[in-house]
């Protein structure tokens, strides 16, 4: 089980650091989420996709899309929700 462990943590490791992206696996709460920390990549990479109000003076947007249980999103600062989702709308 534990050389399970490490070949899929190597494995999410190189992909996380190709394509830039952060991802959590949290058993405790069930959360399967990856964090696009780029907010161009999250929307060269989704074209439908969701927006939620956070309670964030520096990101108060999320954008986000679930694919088979896993959340991808991107944290969205005033200026860039201006930027990519008010200018698509």
């Amino acid at each position: 089980m534990i050389n399970r462990v490490v070949d899929l943590v190597n494995e999410l490791h190189e992909i996380a650091t190709n394509q830039k992206f952060v991802i959590a696996i949290e058993s405790y709460r069930g959360a399967k989420e990856v964090h696009v920390p780029f907010t161009d990549d999250f929307f060269k990479f989704f074209k439908q996709y969701d927006i939620q109000h956070r309670e964030n003076d520096k990101y108060p947007f999320e954008a986000f899309v679930e694919i088979d249980g896993v959340k991808f999103f991107s944290l969205l600062t005033q200026k860039e929700y201006e930027e990519y989702v008010e200018k698509t709308a």
